[in-house]
């Protein structure tokens, strides 16, 4: 089966929060914020992720994931979920504005401010849309965080 892949790039590494954006193809899709990077990757122990997380606060582990579209019971509607995603459960991308509004979640949006860890304009539409592609085009999507 062929592939979408997408592409997190953390960018900004502050105390409390992560900036970073996705691309696909090298094309920006949108601007991220996530909780704050540990250091936890998908081959990091579980035993080491379980005493570095803070829950709420924590990004998820670098790697690749697959996303797919699933009912939220959190927001009532289809979302894209990350699968399989080491030491933590329910990860989903969505929109919001900062980190108090992630719980691990990967936020997306169409702008950011970096200097106050903020993001604007919900993006979670962009990436619906690439779901759809993928379902169309009978494609697995994928993305991979990383630096």
């Amino acid at each position: 089966m062929n592939t979408i892949e997408l592409f997190l790039k953390r960018e900004h590494l502050h105390e409390l929060a992560t900036l970073g954006q996705i691309t696909r193809d090298g094309k920006l899709v949108c601007y991220t914020l996530e909780d704050k990077d540990r250091g936890l990757t998908n081959e990091t122990p579980l035993s080491e992720v379980k005493a570095k997380k803070v829950y709420g606060q924590t990004a998820i582990p670098t790697g690749r994931y697959k996303v797919v579209k699933v009912f939220s019971p959190k927001h009532k509607r289809i979302m894209p979920l990350l699968l399989d995603v080491h030491g933590f459960v329910g990860i989903e991308m969505h929109g919001g504005n900062t980190v108090a509004d992630s719980l691990g979640c990967i936020l997306c949006a169409h702008t950011q401010d970096i200097a106050h860890d903020r993001i604007q304009g919900k993006a979670e539409s962009d990436i619906m849309l690439i779901l759809d592609e993928g379902e169309r085009d009978h494609k697995e999507v994928w993305i991979t965080i990383g630096y």
